[in-house]
């Protein structure tokens, strides 16, 4: 069990996870169900996170096949024993249990679906916590469901309603989580809740939810954020650190901050995602990255020498964000990525004078394009196919101005993905890239 702990702390989750199966097997060899049960529940959240570090998609797939495994193993295990308290348990085990699963969904009803449940089980526990007076689990549970379930939730809700309630109940759950845990000794979980809290602050700034509110919402993204980056330095953890600076990076954003300071951030959490070898920080860190330093360059930059150092940097972002998030089959922001991916190369054909190259950047535009709607149809991820979208038809007007026939109809959005941006027009004007 120690060894298993020392893993833990080196993001060896794989050596982490056998270890604790021997544990695991020899608990249940002497019948102490109660312990095994436990166990086979960190189990299931070592293989989760190894699932994260994996460098190919089966092997995705395949950790996270074992995790959904041992968080059911430990449902199992917890029905059978007859403690007080073990109900909150069983639950847990299988709200996290059907977590993991929605990562392997393909299709988004059903992955919304699952989201649903997780949440759903995930308040029952915290009922059970609640009434118990367990402020630290309650704390520990809302956490999770934030973190593990919060986002994920927003970017497929279907309509402004859905997106609402979405970003209402994760800002109610997590202020729930700082009071529960600011009576506690353990910085490390409080540090999650200032984290997530301010992450969904900065949500409901960029979707304008509860307008009248925004000046009180922006303050609140800053000082939570400001609590979880101090928190989290003293505990000196990296993925504490990377998720810290992933909110802080995207609030201060949002919130009108400098976009030098959020490129910092965002450089941090990717060196912690580098660390703590997290497709998920690294891939969401680059797809940031690759945003920001678009904008910045089509803001801040006027020489053509150096707008051509941003946009080919830009493309470095976006193709390392690729890299990692394909692994993982992150589709809202594999999305996302193509926005500044394909946008860099239809900039460098702004500003390129020779017509054969101009040609050949366009071509890849297009290219590029077009994978990206091909990601973003039946994604039910309509935030960001938006985006995906609105690119393919400037590069639609390119194409007709330099391209030929084959290009025009590669460059062309599908009929479908535009009835998509059709029926969610009315979002438009509350995006955060209105900027451009």
């Amino acid at each position: 069990m120690e060894r298993a702990g020392v893993e833990e702390k080196s993001y060896n989750w794989v050596k982490a996870a056998k270890l604790y199966e021997q544990a695991a097997k020899s608990f249940l060899g002497k019948k102490m169900v109660n312990k095994s049960a436990d166990i086979r529940e960190q189990i299931g959240f070592c293989l989760f996170r190894a699932a994260l570090q994996a460098r190919a998609h089966k092997d995705f797939r395949s950790r996270m096949k074992l995790a959904i495994r041992a968080y059911e193993t430990a449902a199992e295990l917890f029905e059978k024993v007859e403690e007080e308290g073990m109900r909150a348990r069983m639950n847990y085990s299988r709200a996290m249990a059907v977590y993991a699963s929605s990562w392997l969904a393909v299709d988004p009803s059903k992955k919304r679906g699952m989201l649903e449940d997780c949440w759903s089980l995930g308040k029952e526990v915290l009922k059970c916590f609640e009434e118990a007076g367990d402020s630290f689990g309650y704390g520990r549970v809302c956490n999770d469901l934030l973190e593990k379930c919060g986002e994920h939730r927003f970017l497929l809700v279907m309509s402004w309603a859905e997106l609402e309630k979405v970003i209402e109940e994760s800002l109610n759950l997590g202020e729930k989580a700082v009071a529960a845990l600011s009576g506690v000794s353990d910085d490390y979980e409080l540090a999650r809740a200032h984290c997530w809290t301010s992450f969904f602050y900065a949500l409901a700034v960029i979707e304008r939810v509860q307008i009248e509110k925004r000046e009180k919402f922006i303050q609140e993204f800053f000082n939570h954020s400001e609590n979880a980056l101090k928190l989290s330095e003293e505990a000196g953890d990296p993925y504490l650190i990377g998720i810290s600076n992933w909110s802080a990076g995207v609030g201060t954003f949002v919130c009108a901050g400098p976009l030098h300071s959020t490129r910092r951030f965002l450089e941090i959490q990717k060196k912690a995602g580098r660390i703590t070898k997290d497709n998920l920080l690294i891939g969401t860190a680059a797809t940031w990255l690759s945003f920001i330093t678009f904008l910045m360059t089509i803001n801040l930059e006027e020489d053509p020498e150096r707008q051509r150092e941003g946009y080919k940097k830009t493309i470095e972002y976006a193709e390392d964000a690729l890299r990692h998030l394909r692994v993982i089959d992150y589709r809202p922001y594999i999305i996302y990525s193509f926005y500044p991916y394909t946008e860099s190369f239809t900039r460098l054909a702004y500003i390129e004078t020779d017509l054969e190259a101009k040609r050949d950047l366009l071509e890849r535009a297009v290219k590029v394009g077009r994978e990206g709607l091909q990601h973003a149809e039946g994604s039910g991820c309509l935030f960001y196919t938006w985006f995906v979208v609105t690119c393919s038809e400037h590069r639609t007007v390119l194409a007709l101005q330099y391209g030929d026939e084959s290009q025009r109809e590669e460059a062309t959005p599908r009929r479908g993905i535009g009835k998509k941006r059709e029926s969610h027009q009315h979002r438009t004007a509350s995006n955060p890239f209105h900027v451009l």
